[in-house]
């Protein structure tokens, strides 16, 4: 029996396309869970089982520590374990909004052979409203970008306000991850799409690591400039901007706002010289940006590990991947030219950067995003 995870920010746009589904699918079951927070803090998780026929249940769920990967553990697991005996059609599970899809993913995966022998897990899914896509870059959403990063469908939806707009459903493409399909509207294509693939918790992971962005081969509509940046309907356009040399740590927090910044998304790895074999993530939604290392499972890819990057396995889909700075960026109405521009600015020269690993203790205003420059560097070479 197939379990099909779902993720959303939006609770209209989540339950539209389970009723959707529901009325494709008359056999289908429904399991949703929602997380609420009071005044107080105290977060309140309910638990709905749901069929064509209508409500079957609906509860709270009690953990003692009620975070996501609790909740896919302590009930999700037991609830679908549950629902096996009554050999349900398939099993629709929607996440609490704004949910990542890996937590939930790996625990089910792993039970695949014990408490939920029986079920195999189909691709996940990712819904959003266009216009909360096209929002979310100026409102610096993370959530809504992981999902679609991540997701192996992806659903673009009106929102109830006419025909998806061309810049959402370019965003959606230029955005969705390698080996992911992109589907307009919440109708049964959705669901079929979802339900013929496997998700992938391995696959899951390398798409939620900013280190291994890779995105998806531009679809209908778009085409490729000769140095590489792809542009579509809408105004909007993807850039892959690398460097072989690290990142001068002054320059790149000055340079900063201009590859962050309203109507831009991007993702990646980066280097700077003081802080040399620490592989640095990148992720900026808007004018947001979060920084921090990464463990060193996060290298850049080379070349004996190319053969997995078919399926999704390994970045490495073009010469570039094994380059020490790597950073994916979509944007629209934004001038790739002058992002990539402010991005060349912060690349440090070769004396800069055999400077900087000589004398890595030097003033760093990196310290406060990174720590400190000697105990990173320290702590990744004894690894």
């Amino acid at each position: 029996m197939p379990v099909i995870l779902l993720a959303s920010t939006s609770a209209a746009e989540r339950d539209s396309a389970i009723l959707n589904a529901m009325l494709d699918l008359p056999g289908l079951v429904v399991l949703t869970h929602d997380m609420t927070e009071d005044d107080d803090g105290d977060v309140e998780i309910r638990r709905r089982v749901t069929t064509a026929a209508g409500l079957v249940t609906d509860q709270p769920v009690h953990l003692d520590h009620p975070c996501l990967g609790c909740l896919a553990r302590e009930d999700l697991v037991p609830a679908l374990a549950d629902l096996l005996p009554h050999h349900p059609g398939a099993v629709l599970v929607a996440l609490p909004l704004g949910a990542d899809l890996l937590p939930a993913t790996s625990t089910v995966a792993g039970r695949l052979d014990g408490t939920l022998a029986g079920y195999r897990l189909a691709g996940t899914v990712a819904v959003q409203s266009g216009h909360g896509l096209v929002g979310s870059l100026d409102d610096g959403d993370e959530d809504v970008l992981t999902h679609v990063a991540e997701a192996d469908v992806v659903v673009v939806t009106d929102a109830g306000l006419g025909p998806v707009p061309n810049r959402a459903r370019s965003l959606a493409d230029a955005l969705r991850p390698a080996g992911s399909v992109l589907v307009d509207g919440i109708d049964g294509r959705w669901f079929d799409a979802a339900i013929v693939r496997t998700a992938d918790p391995e696959v899951l992971a390398r798409r939620s690591d900013p280190a291994h962005a890779r995105p998806a081969a531009p679809g209908e509509g778009a085409w490729t400039e000769e140095d590489g940046t792809v542009f579509w309907p809408g105004g909007v356009w993807r850039a892959e901007l690398t460097a072989d040399l690290p990142l001068e740590p002054g320059r790149l927090l000055d340079e900063a706002p201009r590859i962050a910044a309203p109507g831009l998304a991007s993702r990646g790895r980066f280097a700077v010289a003081n802080r040399h074999g620490v592989p640095c993530g990148w992720v900026g939604v808007g004018a947001s940006v979060r920084l921090g290392t990464l463990p060193t499972a996060s290298r850049p890819v080379t070349a004996d590990r190319r053969a997995g990057a078919a399926d999704g396995r390994s970045d490495a889909a073009d010469g570039r991947a094994g380059a020490a700075t790597r950073l994916v960026v979509v944007g629209y109405d934004a001038d790739p030219e002058r992002v990539a521009q402010a991005f060349a600015r912060a690349v440090s020269t070769a004396a800069e950067a055999a400077e900087a690993r000589a004398n890595p203790s030097a003033d760093d205003p990196l310290a406060p995003y990174l720590g400190d420059a000697v105990e990173t560097s320290d702590r990744d070479s004894a690894r």
